[in-house]
């Protein structure tokens, strides 16, 4: 997903208010806006939404997406055209071969679309000397840019752009309390691992305090789970976490347990992401032996379910370009990438088929095709055992 990873934030934003609608560029920049929605606490919304027209975070990076598939409403009304040139008393298809390959959203999408074609007769005229196939493709990429601009059209606003560059700031500050201080030996100061140890008091006083009041302990705490862990509910954790006397985050809870239970932590150089408060929350409650980051929880988690997986897959159910695991390498790679976005999410749903990084490698419409019936209750299998 990400095609320009040394250039800042900001400087994507002006790139395309300047006009770059590059599809690294773009990419690069839709990546960013999902990963920022992740962290992106309830006033911040409200405060995006009346500067984009209404677009949420992940929104803004879902239009960014589809405007750089190759299969978007573009061609389709082009086809539809084209066809209906042909064929005035035949109604063209405005749908793939597949009933979940939606190429055209609603009737208002395809009349825009095909009234803009109509408007631009000198367009037409000029490209009437060429043949059907480089009319069609001089039309398409015409039609293709005029798509990108409106999803980009909201970031046109140097308000907006400064909103965003500044919640992405505020939410990539980390402020380290521990790694600070000056190394004695292979350790922390003595001060260093004083704080670290009021820290790793008052939180597991804390989740034990409320753990009758905020969703995610209630479900951390019933064994077995009563209900799915969801993003939204440890986003709220996160969020009271956050909030003064405490001021915690990811980073700084993980540090004070590394430096206090070195040999039961790992990835203590790591980037921390929003879902790793899972495991921490779980190591403090004394459920873990070890404070191990969520993601390769999952994966571990994922290896045992594609053994078991494979086990169950009868002789007709494998192809001849199956691998050992019983799943085709392309199989392989979708499942791969849910399990990312379950590291990062902690489930996956059908619509999520729909966004980066799903929608460039074919979205809901790809995966159906891979797994036919089976994808439901292979969703329902890797939500409920990828993230326990």
């Amino acid at each position: 997903m990400e095609q320009k990873p040394t250039v800042s934030f900001e400087k994507l934003l002006q790139a395309v208010a300047f006009g770059n609608t590059e599809d690294d560029v773009l990419t690069s920049l839709a990546g960013r806006l999902a990963i920022m929605e992740h962290h992106l606490k309830p006033e911040d919304d409200q405060k995006i939404r009346p500067l984009s027209g209404g677009y949420s975070l992940k929104d803004l990076a879902h239009n960014i997406i589809q405007s750089l598939d190759p299969d978007n409403p573009v061609e389709a009304a082009s086809r539809r055209l084209s066809e209906n040139n042909k064929q005035q008393d035949s109604a063209a298809t405005v749908w793939q071969k597949e009933y979940y390959d939606r190429i055209i959203r609603n009737p208002e999408e395809l009349y825009n679309i095909e009234h803009y074609i109509e408007r631009h007769h000198e367009y037409v005229t000029a490209a009437s000397s060429l043949s059907d196939d480089k009319r069609r493709d001089a039309t398409v990429t015409l039609l293709r840019a005029q798509i990108i601009q409106h999803a980009v059209k909201p970031l046109y606003d140097p308000e907006l752009r400064a909103l965003l560059t500044e919640i992405k700031k505020k939410n990539e500050v980390v402020i380290d309390i521990i790694s600070a201080d000056k190394v004695i030996e292979a350790g922390f100061s003595p001060e260093a691992l004083e704080r670290a140890k009021g820290m790793v008091q008052s939180f597991e006083q804390f989740i034990q305090a409320h753990k009758d009041e905020i969703t995610a302990l209630q479900v951390l705490y019933s064994k077995p789970y009563k209900q799915r862990l969801t993003f939204e509910a440890v986003k709220e954790l996160a969020n009271a976490i956050e909030k003064p006397p405490y001021l915690w985050n990811e980073s700084q809870l993980w540090n004070a347990y590394a430096a206090l239970e070195k040999s039961k932590v790992k990835g203590a150089s790591g980037r921390r992401i929003l879902t790793d408060l899972v495991s921490l929350v779980r190591f403090a409650m004394h459920q873990d032996n070890e404070l191990i980051p969520f993601p390769e929880r999952v994966s571990a988690n994922f290896s045992a379910w594609v053994e078991a997986a494979s086990r169950r897959l009868g002789k007709n159910d494998k192809r001849q370009d199956a691998t050992s695991t019983g799943f085709t390498p392309e199989q392989m790679n979708w499942l791969e990438m849910i399990r990312d976005h379950i590291a990062a999410n902690l489930s996956i749903e059908p619509d999520d088929f729909e966004y980066a990084p799903f929608a460039q490698e074919g979205g809901l419409g790809k995966v159906h095709q891979l797994f036919g019936d089976k994808l439901n209750a292979i969703i329902e299998e890797l939500n409920e055992t990828l993230a326990t």
